[in-house]
């Protein structure tokens, strides 16, 4: 279309690791595990521990004491009903 502007948004490779973390803790009620998200989303074990530190320093997910790194949305709540549409 000549003569339209086209926005995009541009992210980084994390912070699209991360909405693809958020987005699956959002479908699952629960405590989920690094090594379970990794093998649903294809993400890095590594890498999705990573995440899920950065989203809990944030508050966007609530933390579980484990050998490994678990999560569940904040306050028990999928991420997404944090902010409603």
């Amino acid at each position: 279309m000549q003569g339209v502007s086209q926005a995009m948004l541009r992210f980084s490779k994390l912070t699209d690791y991360a909405v693809v973390v958020l987005v699956r803790l959002s479908q699952e009620t629960g405590v989920q595990t690094s090594p379970g998200i990794a093998a649903t989303t294809s993400i890095p074990e590594p890498t999705v521990a990573k995440v899920l530190k950065t989203l809990a320093a944030r508050g966007l997910v609530a933390p579980r004491s484990a050998a490994r790194t678990a999560a569940t949305g904040c306050c028990g709540r999928s991420p997404a009903s944090r902010w409603p549409m």
